[in-house]
């Protein structure tokens, strides 16, 4: 999802259109049947959380109105359709929900736009086994690209000035929207995509379901155009747009000097297998336990891909209760991902797992306050750690359980040319958060984060992990 400071969406209006939604609700006496025995060692959800999760099925709606600095103004939806099933199920207290379905459509005033829906159903029938699937199309003409690997970590640099960096993007932009004898250096680290990408995965819950194997796959087509050549409009000095001729963009530079591979688009379809170690308490929003996945990603020409190469990723997330009562968590997290050298530039910000894609370094999942895509190289390290403090147990309000919590966070991370690790000139970001936990299952996040580039606000849903 885009960066969507929300205008008009603000949390009043977001409590008001939940309206609609039709939850139910037991007292926190009822039992709760004991799990079945493929899932005995599975924490149950805290005894907070469990009180106020509803029966059935409910609907959450989220109006997605803002502006995005790469993006401009945007409008659209976003919405989960959510089963948790009925209170009496073995499997109420250990499953996040029966099936969720999500569905967003988002458009941009630049002419990108995005429109996806997926499917997640743990315990398919009341067995070990969890399905999840999902299509999802997308334009952008302000995809980023500033090299890869140690190209991608140097200071901001444009041709147009030799020897000159930048360390903020606001002078940076100033500098390639500049126009010199009907000539522009502005998309220079920009390019044009479509993006087609379905994919589905199935896990089976093994030793107690704390340790789940899975496998899965994707298909997905990248049309690319560069913007080399091409005649792009650019703000002058008085906020007007005047026509201008784009000079070569870095991805073309890189694409001509064979850096970069996969420049005319084309299929990345591949299998993913891996194996996740699970005790959190409750995936949507833990407060204690490990997640530890160990995934790979392998793309053939035997699925109709164009490229081949392999990718894999180990990550590991840790969450404590500081103080009971979910009133003060830490959470943490660190991963590590390689691929082989002849991985496409369009598929090189996807690490490899399961459940959810992390678009590389930059971005709300990896490194806030960083634009997405801004950094991309053949292996990349990354880590977080956050203090995620609620402001109350969750009160009813028109019909909804909602719980509000304060978050502060920092971010870490670099990319590399190879199979390497180095603790040297890593980048930062920092910032402050409101998360808004609804019906305890959607966890709606609004952060603000500054890098040493840029002070980026995001709106999406979900913890960042």
């Amino acid at each position: 999802m885009a960066q969507l400071p929300p205008l008009v969406a603000c949390l009043s209006l977001t409590v008001a259109i939940t309206g609609c939604a039709a939850v139910s609700e037991r007292p926190a006496t009822a039992p709760v049947p004991a799990p079945p025995d493929f899932a005995s060692k599975r924490p149950p959800m805290p005894d907070t959380l469990l009180r106020d999760k509803p029966e059935g099925r409910y609907l959450a709606p989220i109006p997605a109105i803002g502006y995005d600095e790469e993006e401009g103004f945007g409008i659209g939806a976003i919405a989960e359709l959510i089963d948790n099933g009925e209170r009496s199920d073995p499997l109420f207290a250990i499953a996040p929900y029966r099936s969720k379905w999500a569905f967003s459509a988002q458009w941009w005033t630049v002419g990108a736009s995005t429109m996806s829906v997926s499917w997640d159903r743990p315990y398919v029938g009341g067995g070990p086994y969890r399905l999840r699937t999902g299509v999802a199309y997308g334009t952008s003409p302000t995809r980023n690209y500033h090299g890869l690997g140690n190209d991608a970590m140097a200071p901001l640099s444009y041709p147009g000035e030799p020897g000159a960096t930048f360390t903020d993007f606001n002078s940076y932009d100033a500098a390639l929207n500049q126009v010199a004898n009907g000539r522009t250096w502005s998309r220079y680290n920009k390019w044009d995509s479509q993006d087609l990408v379905m994919g589905a995965s199935i896990e089976r819950d093994v030793a107690g379901g704390v340790l789940r194997p899975f496998l899965g796959f994707q298909f997905g087509h990248t049309w690319t155009e560069d913007f080399s050549g091409q005649q792009v409009t650019v703000p002058d000095s008085s906020g007007q747009e005047i026509s201008a001729l784009q000079n070569p963009t870095r991805l073309r530079t890189d694409c001509v000097a064979r850096k970069a591979r996969g420049c005319d688009g084309g299929w990345d379809n591949f299998v993913r297998l891996g194996l996740t170690y699970d005790t959190r308490d409750f995936e949507p929003d833990p407060s204690r336990g490990l997640h530890v996945q160990l995934a790979g990603n392998v793309a053939t020409r035997l699925l109709g891909s164009d490229f081949e190469y392999m990718r894999a990723t180990v990550s590991a997330a840790g969450f404590h209760e500081v103080i009971d009562r979910r009133r003060l968590i830490i959470a943490a997290r660190g991963l590590y991902s390689t691929q082989s050298d002849d991985v496409p530039f369009l598929g090189g910000s996807t690490l490899a797992v399961n459940g959810f894609p992390l678009a590389g370094l930059g971005g709300h999942k990896t490194l806030r306050g960083h634009r997405r895509e801004r950094f991309l190289g053949q292996s990349a390290a990354n880590a977080s750690v956050e203090l995620r403090s609620s402001l109350n147990e969750g009160r009813l309000l028109f019909g909804q359980h909602l719980r509000p919590m304060l978050v502060g966070f920092a971010d870490t991370g670099r990319v590399f040319e190879d199979l390497n690790l180095s603790f040297e000139d890593w980048r930062t970001s920092y910032g402050l958060g409101l998360r808004l936990a609804w019906n305890v299952a959607t966890i709606v996040a609004f952060d603000l984060a500054r890098s040493g580039e840029e002070t980026i606000f995001y709106m999406e849903l979900g913890h960042p992990f």
